[in-house]
C-alpha cells in the first residue's frame, strides 16, 4: 500500500492548460535544467539527467498517467534515494484565475526514509514547483 512521503503545492497565476503546456513542452524548466527524455506515453520510459548540486545524475522511470491539463504521474528511481522507486504525481486544478499544482511522492514498496531524506525531497520538489511557477508566470 502506498503512503505519501512528500506533498507540496503552489498556486500559479495561469490556466491549467498553460501550466501543462510548459511542463510538457519545456520539462527542463520543471526539472531544474535537467535533460528530460520521454514521449509522454503511458507505459513508456522517462529519464532525467544532468548535474544537481555539483553532482551528475541520471534518474529513470516510467510514465504512469498522462491526463492532459489535469494529471501527470511517473515512477522515479534515483541513486540518491537509496534505490527506492517512488510514484511522483502532479495534479493540476483550476483555482480562481490560476492553477493549484500539487505534487505527491509516494514509495511503491515498503521503504523507510529518514526525516532528513523526506525533508530533502520536499525541498527539491518545492524548488522545482517554484521554477515552474516562475517560468509560467513570465510567459506572455
Amino acid at each position: 500500500m502506498e503512503h505519501t512521503v512528500v506533498e507540496v503545492e503552489t498556486i500559479i497565476a495561469a490556466s491549467p492548460h498553460m501550466v501543462w503546456d510548459t511542463m510538457i513542452t519545456n520539462p527542463s524548466t520543471l526539472f531544474l535544467g535537467a535533460k528530460v527524455d520521454t514521449d509522454w506515453k503511458v507505459g513508456h520510459p522517462i529519464t532525467m539527467s544532468g548535474d544537481f548540486n555539483g553532482k551528475s545524475f541520471r534518474d529513470e522511470g516510467e510514465i504512469r498517467a498522462f491526463d492532459e491539463d489535469h494529471r501527470l504521474s511517473f515512477t522515479h528511481r534515483s541513486g540518491s534515494a537509496n534505490g527506492v522507486t517512488n510514484l511522483v504525481t502532479f495534479e493540476l486544478q483550476r483555482q480562481g484565475q490560476g492553477t493549484k499544482v500539487k505534487l505527491i511522492q509516494a514509495p511503491l514498496a515498503a521503504a523507510t526514509l529518514s526525516d532528513e531524506q523526506k525533508s530533502k525531497f520536499a525541498k527539491t520538489w518545492s524548488l522545482m514547483l517554484g521554477a515552474l511557477k516562475k517560468e509560467v508566470e513570465s510567459r506572455p
